[in-house]
C-alpha cells in the first residue's frame, strides 16, 4: 500500500525528490530550533522554581 501512495505521489508530478528532501530539511531544522528554544526556556523554568 505504501509503495502505491509513493508512486502516486511521485509518479504523477506532484513533488519531486529534491523538493521533497529540501522541505524535509527545512522543517527538520524548524522543529529543532523550536525544540530547543522551548527546551531551555523550560529547563529555566524548573530551575526557577526549585524543582530541580
Amino acid at each position: 500500500m505504501a509503495a502505491r501512495q509513493v508512486r502516486s505521489s511521485f509518479g504523477v508530478g506532484y513533488n519531486d525528490i529534491k523538493s521533497w528532501w529540501l522541505v524535509g530539511a527545512v522543517l527538520t531544522i524548524l522543529t529543532f530550533l523550536v525544540h530547543i528554544t522551548l527546551g531551555v526556556w523550560w529547563w529555566n523554568m524548573l530551575i526557577g522554581w526549585n524543582m530541580l
